[in-house]
């Protein structure tokens, strides 16, 4: 596809000064900008691209921005709007340095442990949930869209080509193929992440892939897999990527006070080795509750109690409270990244 003629951008966007320019596509040049001690991402729009374009990004932008937890974390966030000169629209959106999960793949394909696979995969499960109750379809899944955040989450970097729509229930959301698309979008995803993941979780991947969908009950089941671990961030896990972009996720998973064992201090990273998977009678009960058509709300409510009755370890349940979550007792945030 040939690219619309690009305008030069200024040596400053209200009050940001660019630093360089990190690549185009039909819609827009993406650049790095810096101001008040903060680097942030410019997404500025062709003069050629029609208002609606705009707007329907935009409008993705609002939803998202009163979603769940995990959209919260898991997308680029606008952060502001202004105006250039000649009228161009500008995005800036947060900035981070991670490698693509294309990049992540490609470096360590085979080599991915089952936990890594986990801790990428149902976040981004979570995403597609979490928008689908804000009304949002057609988030990116592609691994070049999505990037690794200091901490380790991955992060989907753009939302052009997502549509905001009405909210609809569960059970009419079949006779939309937006969101049947979604579904198959995670499938694929899990089969392009299976195939860079050691056995055997590899081969169970593609066994889930073609029933995956963006929903509670693949979520269990990728706990059921493996325990999540910290994404390796190494020279062999594809380090930093030169090119910066958007993140929205914490640096780390505080368990509250309370549940603080002894000797953990305000902070402290969930570490990925004592993360347990939920109990393989949560996962009934959230497949279950999928199929019934219940609300987000009342079956995380239902499961996080048959977790608590089984249970789950008060740990796993301290990092979900701490996150807010709505997938099976909650999605477990990212963890950091382990150190190279």
């Amino acid at each position: 596809m040939r690219l619309p003629a690009v305008d030069p951008l200024p040596a400053t966007m209200g009050g940001h000064r660019l630093v360089r320019v990190l690549g185009h596509d039909a819609i827009a040049t993406t650049a790095l900008v810096h101001a008040g001690g903060e680097a942030r991402v410019a997404r500025v729009f062709h003069r050629s691209v029609d208002d609606a374009v705009m707007e329907a990004e935009l409008a993705v932008h609002d939803a998202l921005a009163s979603g769940s937890a995990e959209v919260r974390q898991h997308v680029a966030a606008l952060d502001d709007l202004l105006t250039l000169a000649d009228g161009r629209l500008v995005l800036l959106l947060a900035a981070a340095t991670g490698p693509t999960l294309h990049d992540l793949l490609s470096a360590r394909h085979g080599d991915l442990e089952p936990g890594e696979a986990v801790t990428t995969l149902a976040p981004l499960v979570a995403v597609v949930e979490g928008a689908h109750e804000v009304g949002v379809t057609g988030v990116p899944l592609d691994p070049r869209r999505i990037r690794f955040a200091a901490s380790g989450a991955p992060v989907v970097v753009s939302v052009a080509g997502a549509m905001a729509g009405p909210v609809l229930p569960a059970r009419l959301r079949t006779r939309e193929p937006g969101y049947d698309d979604d579904h198959r979008a995670v499938a694929r995803l899990l089969r392009v992440v299976a195939a860079a993941t050691q056995e055997p979780v590899s081969a169970s991947l593609s066994v889930l892939a073609p029933t995956a969908r963006g929903d509670l009950a693949t979520a269990a089941a990728l706990f059921d897999l493996a325990r999540p671990i910290p994404i390796r961030l190494d020279e062999r896990g594809a380090g930093p990527s030169p090119s910066p972009t958007v993140e929205g996720a914490p640096e780390s998973v505080a368990a509250p006070p309370e549940h603080r064992a002894a000797g953990e201090t305000a902070g402290a990273p969930l570490a990925g080795p004592t993360a347990v998977a939920p109990p393989a009678a949560v996962t009934a009960v959230a497949s279950a509750l999928v199929a019934f058509g219940l609300p987000t709300r009342i079956s995380s409510t239902v499961v996080r109690a048959v977790g608590t009755t089984l249970e789950v370890p008060r740990r796993l349940d301290a990092a979900l409270r701490a996150v807010r979550a709505r997938l099976i007792v909650g999605a477990l945030a990212p963890v950091p990244a382990a150190a190279p």
